[in-house]
């Protein structure tokens, strides 16, 4: 990558206590569907993924490699020979209008939740819409689980080669040291 790395931003929880790192993405529709599309056909069988709100999470995988990308009118679909999504990702005739423009992305970043002893165990991509609101978070592989919603016995530190892949590819940062110090998701069993 020949830009500088992008830089971390600390989000903090309302005691103060850092909750996440975040390093922010574009957002413009060019920009996201050549990277959706590349997480998706690079780690389409890695991924866990959905929209997150309050009240519900929605953790689904991918049933095959996707076959169909395409952008019509500002939505993004991508279907998986069959099941498929659509989520806003521009400008169309359909959302010209200021309550419109609320469903385009207003926020997108590369993020990794902190356990409360400060070390990470959650690796992935978040896209909110110029509302604020969750359109989708992408969960990547992580060391402290084995299939969906097992979680392992001893960490498999491997798992973090997709994340150390994306953070090099489109952050511009190599492997971190502190993502390997977690305890996973059993973190108060250890203390």
């Amino acid at each position: 990558m020949n830009s500088p790395p992008l830089p971390m931003i600390e989000e903090r929880d309302a005691d103060g206590k850092v909750r996440a790192h975040r390093w922010v993405l574009p957002t413009d529709p060019v920009w996201l569907t050549g990277f959706l599309r590349d997480i998706f056909s690079r780690y389409w069988d890695r991924l866990t993924f959905g929209p997150i709100l309050d009240g519900v999470a929605y953790e689904w995988t991918c049933p095959c490699p996707p076959d169909r990308f395409g952008v019509h009118d500002g939505y993004l679909t991508i279907g998986f020979s069959g099941p498929h999504f659509h989520m806003c990702i521009g400008p169309g005739v359909i959302l010209d209008t200021p309550e419109g423009r609320k469903r385009m992305p207003g926020a997108a970043s590369l993020f990794r939740s902190l356990d409360p002893t400060g070390a990470p165990n959650s690796w992935g991509f978040e896209l909110r819409n110029g509302a604020a609101a969750p359109m989708m978070s992408i969960y990547f592989d992580n060391p402290f689980l084995e299939g969906p919603d097992q979680i392992a016995d001893t960490p498999d530190w491997n798992r973090l080669s997709m994340w150390d892949d994306v953070m090099a590819r489109y952050a511009g940062v190599g492997a971190d040291p502190l993502n390997a110090t977690s305890c996973g998701f059993r973190w108060a069993d250890a203390a």
